[in-house]
C-alpha cells in the first residue's frame, strides 16, 4: 500500500513535471526565437520611432496646419460677409465652414493631448448646443458670456456650449443651406464674428501645442516633441505612445458607431423630434461627411500619413507580426466608409433607414474590434 502510494506520487510528479516543461516550451515558442513575448521582443524597435515620427510628422500636423489654414480662410470670409452682407458672401462663409469642418474631423481619432488638456475638444466642437443660452446671448447681447470660464459640477465650462463649429453652424445654416441673407440680425452677424475669431484663437492653440516649442503656454517642448521622445511622465516608452495612438482610434470608432449614429437612431425610436435633434451638423446636413471624416481619421494615424504622403506606421508593424491582423484593420477601414456612405442623407431626415443604418454601426463595432485585436497583436493589451 505504501509503495503504491510512493510510485503514485512518483507518477504523478513526471507527469507535472512534463506538462511543466511542455507548458513552458510553448511559452518560449510564442516568440521567434524563444524568449519574452512583450512589444519590445516582437517588434522593431527603430521602426516603431519611425511610425510614430511619420504619425506625428505626416498625420497630425499636417492635419492641423490644414485646419489652422481653413478655418483662416473661413475668418477671412466671415469678415467680408460682415462687411458686405450680400447672399453670395454668406454662401462664401457657409462653404469656408464645410472645408474647415473637414480636418477638424479628421483629427478626433487624436483628440488627446492638448485638445483633451487644454479643453479644446469641447470648446471647439460642444454639442448638443445650449440654445436657451445661446438665444439669450442674442437677445442682451452680452458677448463676454461666449468667454465664461466658470465651471459647472461636470468640470464643463459655461462657455463651451454657446460656442465653436455648431454654434457657427447654426449662424449660417437653415436646412442644409446658407441662411436666407435677409434674416440674418445685425445680433446674429456680431456673434457670427466673436465666435469665428474664438475658433481660430483655438485652433492656433492647437496647432502650435504640437507642433512648435514654446508657442504655446505650459509647452515650452512641443507636444508633438513629447510624444516622439516618449520621456516624460505622461509618455514614458514607446509602447506607451503607440498604445495611445491604438486607443485615440479606438475611442472614435465607438464613438461613430455607438453615439453620433446610434444614438439619435436608437432615440428616435422613442421620440422623432428628439431623435432628429440629437444628429451632430444637422443645421448643415453635414453628418455623415462628418462621420466619413472620422474614420479618415483612423486611416491616417493607421497608415502612417496623409494621402499621398505617408511614412513608417502602424500599419507596417501590425504587418510584421500578423498579416491577417494588418489585412483585417484595411477591410475594416474601408468598410465602415462604405457603409456609412450607404446611409440616404440628410441622416435627419432618414432615421428610420433601419437597415443601412445598423449596418453602418456594425461596420464601426467591426473597426473598433479590429483595432483592439491589431494592438493586441503587437502585446499593447
Amino acid at each position: 500500500m505504501k509503495k503504491n502510494l510512493i510510485n503514485s506520487w512518483l507518477m504523478g510528479a513526471t507527469i507535472c513535471a512534463t506538462l511543466t516543461f511542455i507548458s513552458v516550451s510553448c511559452d518560449e515558442d510564442n516568440t521567434p526565437g524563444g524568449g519574452s513575448n512583450t512589444f519590445e521582443d516582437i517588434v522593431d524597435q527603430a521602426k516603431a520611432q519611425e511610425a510614430v515620427n511619420a504619425y506625428v510628422d505626416k498625420t497630425v500636423i499636417p492635419t492641423y496646419k490644414d485646419m489652422h489654414d481653413k478655418v483662416t480662410a473661413l475668418q477671412t470670409a466671415v469678415t467680408t460677409f460682415l462687411n458686405s452682407k450680400t447672399q453670395t458672401n454668406l454662401d462664401a462663409a457657409c462653404d469656408a465652414w464645410r472645408a474647415a469642418r473637414e480636418p477638424w474631423e479628421e483629427s478626433e481619432a487624436f483628440l488627446y493631448g492638448p485638445a483633451d488638456y487644454e479643453g479644446l475638444d469641447p470648446s471647439l466642437d460642444s454639442w448638443p448646443l445650449e440654445m436657451t443660452e445661446i438665444k439669450a446671448i442674442l437677445a442682451n447681447q452680452n458677448w463676454g458670456d461666449l468667454e465664461d470660464g466658470s465651471v459647472n459640477e461636470d468640470g464643463e465650462q459655461s462657455a463651451w456650449g454657446v460656442r465653436g463649429f455648431h454654434t457657427l453652424e447654426y449662424l449660417l445654416f437653415d436646412g442644409g443651406q446658407p441662411r436666407d441673407v435677409s434674416k440674418v440680425t445685425d445680433a446674429e452677424a456680431k456673434y457670427t464674428q466673436i465666435v469665428t475669431n474664438r475658433l481660430l484663437k483655438d485652433t492656433e492653440t492647437l496647432y502650435y501645442a504640437w507642433s512648435t516649442d514654446g508657442k504655446v503656454e505650459n509647452y515650452s517642448t512641443c507636444f508633438g516633441s513629447e510624444f516622439k521622445q516618449h520621456n516624460t511622465d505622461r509618455f514614458g516608452s514607446l509602447a506607451v505612445v503607440i498604445g495611445q495612438i491604438f486607443d485615440g482610434c479606438i475611442d472614435i470608432a465607438g464613438e461613430v458607431g455607438d453615439s453620433k449614429i446610434g444614438e439619435p437612431y436608437n432615440t428616435y425610436k422613442i421620440d422623432k423630434e428628439a431623435g432628429v435633434l440629437a444628429v451632430e451638423s444637422w443645421y448643415s446636413w453635414n453628418s455623415l461627411k462628418d462621420y466619413t471624416d472620422n474614420i479618415i481619421s483612423i486611416e491616417n494615424s493607421y497608415l502612417g500619413g496623409i494621402e499621398g504622403n505617408r511614412g513608417t506606421s502602424l500599419s507596417d508593424l501590425v504587418k510584421s507580426v500578423d498579416a491577417d491582423a494588418d489585412q483585417r484593420m484595411k477591410d475594416a477601414i474601408e468598410n465602415a466608409i462604405i457603409m456609412i456612405n450607404k446611409i440616404p442623407a440628410p441622416l435627419r431626415n432618414n432615421l428610420a433607414k433601419n437597415a443601412e443604418i445598423e449596418a453602418a454601426m456594425d461596420a464601426c463595432s467591426e473597426l473598433s474590434d479590429a483595432l483592439t485585436h491589431a494592438k493586441g497583436v503587437l502585446k499593447l493589451d
